[in-house]
């Protein structure tokens, strides 16, 4: 039987855990509050930024086009890429806002892979050509699945990007493979820098500077790579990475064929 020393140290290390445990739901709240800010004001920056931008692009796109001067153009060509790296920042930072807000369109689509995947390195070639590395595609049979395509483009365009951003010399290959029997796998691998194991769990989180710790010019918002596991999460998908320093890096998202029952009701 308990006696009244024993039942009141008990009440004692209850008051306190409960006290502990009031302090650190504040302290989650207040974390959960500034993330929240964060997240409003840069919504708030990309549509103020989208318009403008949107002008800078179309005028610097029409300078190239009408120019003569190749001094001319090369500068048009230079601010164009320029922007077009700011629109994709700022379509990131619209689309957590999208998925924080519950208002993520979710349309399922037919996606060709084999055609997907060319087609998003049509579109880097000319970046990847400036750094003077090979930009490659491996794909060597054609795989259909239904996903939210404009999610996937978001997920390519991002880890494409990253690859290149941190890759000095060598290549970048952007490859599909069947997984087992219900599921695809697309990897990017590319001979860059690598990325040092400890930090690979932090590359997921929302304002991660681990892009900076890798690289002085790999300062970015933080959202790229936080964007991709969030909509890889809505699309019933999986991440991993393989790394080595001064040797490269593999990212693999491993895809259903079908997507997930919650939104089996959106097939076309």
């Amino acid at each position: 039987m308990l006696n009244k020393k024993t039942a009141a140290s008990a009440t004692t290390a209850l008051a306190i855990a409960k006290r502990n445990l009031k302090i650190a739901t504040e302290a989650l709240k207040q974390a959960n509050k500034l993330n929240q800010v964060k997240t409003a004001i840069i919504s708030t920056v990309a549509h103020e930024l989208r318009t403008p931008l949107s002008a800078i692009v179309g005028f610097t796109e029409l300078i190239s086009l009408k120019t003569t001067d190749e001094e001319i153009r090369d500068y048009a060509n230079t601010a164009s890429r320029g922007a077009n790296k700011l629109s994709m920042i700022i379509d990131n930072m619209l689309d957590l806002s999208k998925i924080d807000e519950g208002r993520f369109e979710r349309k399922i689509e037919l996606v060709e892979l084999k055609t997907f995947i060319e087609n998003v390195v049509a579109l880097f070639t000319q970046v990847a050509h400036e750094k003077k590395i090979d930009l490659l595609a491996d794909v060597s049979q054609s795989i259909s699945i239904k996903c939210n395509e404009a999610g996937l483009t978001r997920i390519a365009f991002n880890l494409v990007n990253n690859a290149i951003k941190f890759t000095t010399s060598g290549s970048v290959t952007f490859r599909c493979k069947k997984g087992n029997a219900n599921t695809v796998v697309l990897e990017v691998e590319d001979t860059g820098i690598g990325i040092p194991s400890e930090d690979i769990p932090k590359l997921f989180d929302r304002f991660s500077d681990v892009d900076h710790q890798r690289h002085p010019q790999g300062k970015g918002a933080g959202l790229g790579l936080s964007l991709v596991k969030e909509l890889l999460t809505i699309m019933g998908g999986k991440i991993s990475v393989d790394s080595e320093l001064n040797r490269g890096t593999r990212v693999s998202i491993e895809l259903p064929v079908i997507p997930p029952r919650f939104l089996s009701s959106e097939l076309h």
